[in-house]
């Protein structure tokens, strides 16, 4: 489930997320694919062990943030409580809740594994709101000297997660997990008694409402939605997850994740309702996405593309 990074009004992760053990810690803001990653520049310094500088400018999505790695800077004169080993990190909360806290930064160099994370000065990044801060490593022992770092790569996230995966030099792939966006135009479907209308949809490595990233080999199916009672039904209607399943290219279901838990009275309406799927991925094909409500059957198709 998630590892440090943590909603401010949602629980999840290692302090009693409600999903399957095993992932890390993450409105969709419909930001679409990364861009500007830009190859970086060779590592700068005549030894190893010498002052390294160079810019990263890439950018990637995790756990309901968007990660932009600027510069890295490497000296090995600096003394705790100084990092030895920091990039400049921008930080957009692009969900619908605050985070704090930091996952986990792992850079892959020359046979080593250093461990990182955000600088304290970070604490809270409100939803839609963006921060400034480092990713710090504390560099100790044999890893003080962690050699030519233009050709590393950075991992985000830990070993159960799927990873975002970040090159610093020409070599290696960058894996962005940047949002695809499913749907971007209102659908409305009508039943005997109610009206169901789906705003967005995407395919993300995350659960945005609490920032929890998923497994390896999953992603999530998100779509936000309006419900409306049309008819004033005179028991009322209960929803929950179990109205929403999604039907899979092989014809098989996925109940729903996260749903509203709602009664419905007077012709009640609830809006940009967060809705939200795990699935296997790479499954490519088209889904259906379906909803029992208001004595009916409301379903829209998605296609999800290989990517």
């Amino acid at each position: 489930m998630a590892a440090l990074m943590i909603p401010v009004l949602a629980s999840c992760g290692v302090v009693g997320g409600k999903k399957d053990e095993g992932g890390d810690a993450g409105s969709n803001s419909g930001l679409g694919n990364a861009s500007g990653n830009e190859d970086a520049s060779a590592g700068q310094g005549d030894a190893p062990a010498g002052t390294q500088s160079f810019d990263i400018n890439k950018t990637v999505w995790y756990s309901g943030m968007k990660l932009t790695f600027g510069k890295l800077t490497y000296d090995p004169a600096k003394e705790y409580p100084e990092a030895k080993l920091a990039i400049d990190t921008t930080v957009e909360n692009v969900s619908p809740t605050s985070v704090q806290g930091s996952p986990t930064f792992t850079i892959k160099a020359n046979g080593k594994f250093l461990e990182g994370r955000f600088n304290d000065d970070l604490r809270t990044v409100p939803a839609g709101e963006t921060g400034k801060t480092t990713v710090d490593f504390q560099l100790i022992g044999t890893d003080q000297e962690p050699g030519d770092l233009s050709a590393a790569e950075l991992q985000v996230g830990d070993s159960k997660s799927v990873n975002a995966v970040v090159p610093f030099g020409a070599g290696g792939e960058l894996v962005d997990l940047a949002p695809t966006v499913l749907l971007d135009k209102p659908i409305s479907k009508s039943t005997k008694y109610g009206k169901v209308t789906w705003n967005k949809c995407s395919l993300e490595g995350y659960f945005p409402s609490d920032h929890e990233q998923v497994e390896k080999d999953m992603r999530a199916v998100v779509c936000y939605l309006d419900m409306q009672q049309t008819v004033a039904m005179p028991a009322g209607e209960a929803v929950d997850q179990g109205n929403f399943i999604l039907r899979v290219p092989d014809g098989s279901v996925v109940a729903a994740d996260e749903g509203p838990i709602q009664a419905f009275y007077r012709k009640q309406k609830i809006t940009d309702t967060e809705v939200a799927f795990k699935i296997r991925w790479p499954a490519p094909g088209t889904y259906k996405m379906e909803v029992e409500f208001g004595e009916g059957k409301s379903t829209i198709p998605l296609t999800i593309a290989d990517s």
